[in-house]
């Protein structure tokens, strides 16, 4: 065994193990660079007249969010040329047969977000690997008032034990209705359209169609409130259902990457 010890092959050895160990401090095992990931989330369409022919104004609208994950997969909902050429909207587009793909970055810890805030709320930062991202997913789970969540979601007294919780006022033909709802939705949001050359590090802007979840509310089928100014709670009924059968399609949510300078 004497003869290894030579500088000719000593040399050329200690050079591959040395390639070898930087390659893996600075790719994934696929040889893909590693990068960050920021992600900023806001809500969209708090004021909006909806399908039911009401006037609703959002006074609040917070959501807990996470894990986030980007993956090849192309997204779930899509629009083939005639759809988009008589003007069918992605809402309303037939879901394919979803593949998610390799999985290219994540963002794991949870954060309750305030989707009325002007400026967004960013998230924690995620890691990846480079790569063409064309979907995502988003989990969905009530905020519990026990530990973990206790200890790392300070703000999930804001969502009165839901997953989700928003208040506003909704008018109609000279009534108006103080409302508010906090569902417990556990459910993975899947094929999320998210295209974005994630070739560097960079920033996810993520939209939250606040309006979508009470768009198809009819709050005439509410109950009164005990009050003339009172809020009412939904907690069954048609406009609960609404909002709770609405909030978690991965229409109402969109993605917008932008690399790092």
């Amino acid at each position: 065994m004497h003869h290894l010890r030579h500088p000719a092959v000593v040399a050329p050895l200690l050079g591959a193990l040395l390639s070898l160990a930087a390659t893996h401090c600075g790719d994934d095992s696929t040889g893909r660079a590693r990068i960050t990931v920021d992600a900023v989330v806001r809500g969209t369409r708090a004021s909006l007249t909806t399908s039911t022919g009401w006037q609703v104004t959002l006074t609040e609208a917070r959501i807990v969010l996470g894990p986030l994950r980007w993956y090849e997969g192309a997204a779930l909902f899509g629009r083939s040329l005639f759809e988009r050429l008589i003007g069918v909207s992605v809402a309303h587009a037939h879901p394919g047969h979803y593949v998610a793909g390799e999985a290219l970055a994540d963002i794991t810890a949870r954060r309750v977000v305030d989707l009325l805030r002007p400026v967004g709320t960013p998230l924690p930062q995620g890691n990846g690997v480079t790569g063409l991202a064309r979907s995502a997913a988003i989990e969905l789970r009530p905020a519990e008032a026990t530990l973990p969540d206790a200890a790392t979601l300070p703000d999930a007294a804001t969502l009165h034990g839901g997953t989700l919780y928003v208040r506003g006022d909704a008018t109609r033909e000279g009534r108006t209705m103080r409302f508010d709802c906090a569902p417990a939705i556990t459910h993975l949001v899947q094929g999320i359209p998210s295209l974005g050359d994630m070739n560097r590090s960079g920033r996810w802007d993520l939209t939250i169609d606040v309006g979508a979840w009470v768009d198809r509310a009819d709050f005439s089928m509410a109950p009164a409130p005990s009050t003339p100014d009172g809020v009412v709670t939904l907690t069954e009924g048609q406009p609960f259902n609404a909002v709770t059968r609405t909030a978690p399609a991965a229409s109402g949510f969109g993605f917008a990457w932008t690399p790092l300078p």
